[in-house]
């Protein structure tokens, strides 16, 4: 019994480290969401990606995130923002997704949040799909 659970323990214990590939754009671009986010303020507002996070941390999320971050980065010109988005362009690019395309017919939100928020649901989906590999469309 004790054997037993001492396996049980050790599974308990390695089983998050038996994760997906993740890829390598990704694992940089949670190290700069979490950096980006103990940095910036409160005050920032940009559109909601709530809905895009909850259906599932598809393509459409890391494209919609992209073009927000991109659009944010130009008012602020933020270094770790223009990372993190090069990242995040080279993985859709990687994955020969066409952001322009996927993201033409989604209706901007008329909800803002707040971008630690953003960067929150960001480093949220890059764990989902890096755990879970490229199971999402």
């Amino acid at each position: 019994m004790k054997i037993a659970m001492m396996m049980m323990m050790m599974l308990f214990l390695v089983a998050p480290l038996a994760v997906a590939n993740p890829h390598p754009n990704l694992r940089r671009a949670i190290e700069l969401a979490e950096k980006y986010n103990h940095s910036v303020t409160q005050e920032f507002y940009v559109e909601d990606v709530q809905h895009l996070y909850e259906s599932g941390c598809g393509d459409t999320f890391f494209c919609k995130v992209s073009e927000i971050l991109h659009k944010h980065g130009n008012i602020t010109k933020r270094k770790e923002e223009e990372e993190l988005v090069r990242n995040l362009e080279m993985f859709s690019k990687h994955r020969n997704v066409s952001c322009k395309e996927l993201l033409m017919d989604l209706p901007p939100k008329r909800n803002e949040i707040q971008i630690p928020k953003l960067m929150d649901f960001l480093c949220k989906c890059i764990r989902q799909r890096n755990f879970h590999g490229d199971r999402n469309p």
